[in-house]
C-alpha cells in the first residue's frame, strides 16, 4: 500500500467508476480541466491512537460534471461503492478500511463555467501509509 487517496482512486478504477489517477481523478487538487472530474480532498482527521498501527482520516470526495444529473449519478455510484453496509471494506489492492459516511451525496456548487459539483464526506479508519 502506498497512499490512501491513490489506493481509493485505483479501487474505483478497478470497478470502472473512474478512468484513473491524473486522467479524470485527482488527489488534493481540482484542476480547471477537464470539465468532468473526480477529486479526493483530505482534511483534518482524528488524533492517532497511541501505539496502534491504524489511523482515523477525513476525506471529501467530489464529482464535477457539465451535466448536473451526471455529476449527481456518478457521485451516488461512488458513494455506494465506498459505503458498505457493514462499513468494512477491502480495497482492490488489499488495503483494509472501515468507512463512516458523514452524509449522503449533496450539491456543493455550480461554478462560473456551468459545471456542477456533488460530493460527500467520509471518516475512514485504515492502516497508516
Amino acid at each position: 500500500m502506498s497512499d490512501l487517496l491513490l489506493d481509493i482512486i485505483e479501487h474505483l478504477t478497478s470497478k470502472g467508476l473512474v478512468e484513473g489517477d491524473g486522467i479524470d481523478s485527482f488527489r488534493d487538487f481540482t484542476p480547471e480541466t477537464p470539465d468532468n472530474v473526480f477529486v479526493i480532498h483530505e482534511y483534518s482527521g482524528s488524533p492517532l491512537p497511541f501505539q496502534d498501527t491504524f489511523t482515523h482520516r477525513s476525506l471529501q470526495l467530489t464529482v464535477r460534471d457539465k451535466s448536473a444529473s451526471k455529476a449527481k449519478a456518478q457521485c451516488i455510484k461512488i458513494f455506494n461503492e465506498l459505503s458498505p453496509v457493514d462499513r468494512y471494506k477491502i480495497l482492490s489492492n488489499g488495503r483494509w478500511c472501515q468507512i463512516y459516511p458523514r452524509q449522503s451525496p449533496f450539491k456543493i456548487k455550480v461554478d462560473d463555467a456551468g459545471r456542477t459539483t456533488y460530493g460527500f464526506n467520509i471518516g475512514i479508519t485504515t492502516e497508516r501509509d
